[in-house]
């Protein structure tokens, strides 16, 4: 089983994980600037929903060292986790789950990625679209966690098809990303809400 390869070769994982995340990184600095290239859409939060990175997407800047001490931060636990696993049944099984979340996560933000840039590539020669369109920061992330809600959908499948803690893993992961969406899209609705209520007043 591809799970079973995945637990006995760490060269194998690791290489997978890094390339995964930082190209995750860059792709996202690569749609953020035909973000800004286009004229036809506009998010009131900009292009990247991630709080803690926003303002290094937003300046485009090639170097993050927030994101960085994740990279080395996930990268550690994987080591770790791995290293206990060959040993302890219970680590074994959080060291797929775990994986599986990394990983089944990353290819669903990749997969969105692939969308963004093919659209914004579409609007930069000006085929099939016209007019212009502004998303509230509370619609922008009440869509994305109802996409994330759909993946974890698709990976509960994997999971009751194979009872698999990588595809566990994912579902727990995804969902996790779809709540804190859902939350902050709550929030931000309130605060425009209570603004209009105020000026009502």
């Amino acid at each position: 089983m591809f799970e079973d390869f995945f637990f006995q070769n760490l060269w194998v994982v690791l290489p997978i994980w890094l390339i995964l995340y930082i190209s995750d990184y860059y792709l996202t600095i690569v749609a953020a600037r035909h973000y800004r290239a286009n004229e036809h859409i506009e998010f009131e939060v900009g292009y990247e929903l991630t709080p803690q990175l926003q303002k290094d997407i937003n300046q485009l800047r090639l170097f993050s060292r927030k994101f960085f001490i994740w990279v080395l931060i996930t990268s550690f636990a994987i080591v770790y986790l791995w290293w206990f696993a060959k040993t302890d049944k219970v680590a074994s099984y959080v060291y797929r789950f775990v994986f599986g979340g990394l990983i089944l996560r990353g290819l669903a933000v990749w997969i969105r990625h692939a969308r963004n840039i093919s659209l914004f590539r579409a609007i930069a020669k000006h085929q099939g679209i016209s007019g212009k369109i502004r998303y509230a920061k509370w619609l922008t992330y009440q869509i994305s966690a109802a996409e994330f809600l759909g993946y974890s959908g698709v990976f509960l499948i994997g999971y009751i098809w194979t009872g698999s803690a990588t595809f566990l893993g994912g579902i727990v992961c995804i969902l996790v990303t779809a709540a804190k969406h859902a939350w902050i899209s709550r929030r931000a609705k309130q605060l425009v809400n209570g603004g209009a209520g105020a000026e009502g007043g």
